[in-house]
């Protein structure tokens, strides 16, 4: 699939997305939040059956996830699709249904950061252990692990 065909299945669920090449061919692309399933499905049905990773970025005032999405031909650009949710309310639905590789990927951004992901079939830790306190989210820009640690009992 060619750059212009990809282009256009984003204007199809998106038309206000605008999308880039960088440096090193990858295409890179924001969209609203309401549309990301669309998007990843339709581009899932059309060559893109591979999702290496999500990232997620502690913007301070809102998080952004990025879809980083391979193709069956290597002759297509590595897609990144970019989206925002709010820091209030870090919420986003579960892309495992689409992706089922998304399960650990998804797991790892709720461990670290605490987005959860509505729907996914087994949402818990998967670094950290189990018993880690509530709001134990080491790689959000306002972590302090002060609030953390265990105050001394004097006896």
């Amino acid at each position: 699939m060619n750059l212009e065909k990809i282009e256009k299945i984003i204007k199809k669920i998106s038309p206000e997305a605008k999308g880039k090449v960088d440096i090193d061919g990858r295409f890179w692309v924001k969209i609203p939040v309401d549309k990301i399933r669309d998007l990843l499905r339709e581009l899932k049905n059309n060559g893109y059956h591979h999702i290496s990773t999500i990232s997620a970025i502690d913007l301070l005032e809102k998080f952004e996830l990025i879809y980083h999405l391979l193709p069956d031909n290597r002759e297509d650009p590595y897609l990144n699709i970019r989206t925002e949710i709010s820091r209030e309310n870090p919420h986003i639905t579960s892309i495992t249904d689409i992706y089922p590789a998304a399960n650990i990927y998804e797991r790892e951004v709720f461990d670290l950061f605490g987005i959860i992901f509505n729907g996914h079939p087994n949402l818990k830790r998967l670094l950290l252990p189990e018993d880690v306190p509530e709001g134990f989210y080491p790689l959000r820009k306002d972590f302090k692990i002060e609030n953390f640690k265990k105050k001394e009992v004097k006896k």
